[in-house]
């Protein structure tokens, strides 16, 4: 008896897998951690380099 409970376990399991292999996967980025540890980086680095160029064209100005 426990062999077809085995047995129904495996077609079980097969069936599953395929299923799960014919899913389309959909992954949301934005929800990612890595993703907005990079966009902060980014925003970090597009500020300061914001503020060097404001600051060039200001003495530029004045010069």
């Amino acid at each position: 008896m426990k062999l077809l409970y085995l047995f129904e376990l495996k077609m079980l399991y097969n069936k599953i897998k395929r299923e799960v292999e014919n899913m389309p996967i959909t992954i949301d980025v934005k929800k990612s951690g890595m993703y907005k540890d990079g966009l902060l980086e980014g925003q970090r680095k597009g500020l300061i380099e914001g503020k060097r160029q404001g600051l060039i064209e200001g003495i530029e100005a004045v010069l």
